[in-house]
């Protein structure tokens, strides 16, 4: 099996953008901007990916995201939302260790051709 990829973005589940203003660090800002639909991100991870597993954690994925994921990408995929109040939190690392361990348990899957 092809090691899982592990896509992680920044803001909200490392540095948790929506945490009280005295909470962030000096000089600290973010520009949020409203979406409808798939998450910009959401293709290219796919593409990246091509077939192999894959966790995201975010704070920003929605259902659409999950729904291109499942009709676009041919293995395992797990979107986490983390909530960006907080930030990434002992569950959240159980979760992804839980999946990981669900991959490592599946049978072989042929190579990633860019391998």
């Amino acid at each position: 099996m092809n090691p899982p990829l592990l896509f992680l973005d920044g803001d909200g589940p490392l540095n948790p953008y929506a945490a009280q203003q005295e909470r962030r660090p000096e000089g600290y800002t973010t520009l949020r901007v409203p979406r409808i639909g798939v998450h910009w991100k959401t293709g290219p991870l796919v593409d990246y990916a091509d077939g192999r597993p894959f966790a995201w954690v975010d704070d920003e994925q929605s259902e659409p995201d999950q729904t291109y994921v499942t009709a676009h990408h041919q293995g395992p995929g797990l979107l986490h939302h983390v909530n960006p109040r907080i930030g990434l939190r002992e569950t959240d690392f159980h979760t992804l260790a839980d999946w990981y361990d669900s991959v490592a348990r599946m049978p072989d899957a042929p190579a990633h051709g860019g391998d």
